[in-house]
């Protein structure tokens, strides 16, 4: 279970970064 709550968590960020240098 914590594999896959870290793997979410993860994603989240992942998407975050990708927006944040969309926005660059």
């Amino acid at each position: 279970m914590i594999g896959s709550t870290s793997f979410k968590l993860q994603l989240k960020i992942a998407a975050f970064m990708v927006r944040s240098e969309r926005w660059k």
